[in-house]
């Protein structure tokens, strides 16, 4: 499956107007060994500089693309607890 990625925001906010096509047909998927049987997983592969992220029981569904500078923003975010639920 190929999938199409669009690079970033610009500071101004205006589209980086990079767009990658990565094929992730050969991709080793992974997903978290705490994810368990629940059916609530996400699996996550890199091609390149490119991470995928897709639905573990539905794969074939399409697969979300990030830049490696995205995925860092985003697993730091989680990390400083940004997306916790409020209390």
């Amino acid at each position: 499956m190929t999938t199409t990625h669009f690079t970033g925001v610009a500071e101004d906010g205006v589209a980086d107007a990079t767009v990658t096509t990565v094929d992730f047909s050969q991709a080793i998927w992974r997903k978290s060994s705490r994810s368990g049987n629940g059916g609530n997983c996400v699996e996550v592969a890199v091609v390149g500089d490119t991470i995928g992220v897709r639905d573990s029981k539905r794969p074939a569904d399409g697969i979300l693309a990030f830049g490696s500078r995205e995925w860092r923003a985003f697993i730091m975010g989680v990390k400083d607890g940004e997306f916790d639920s409020a209390s």
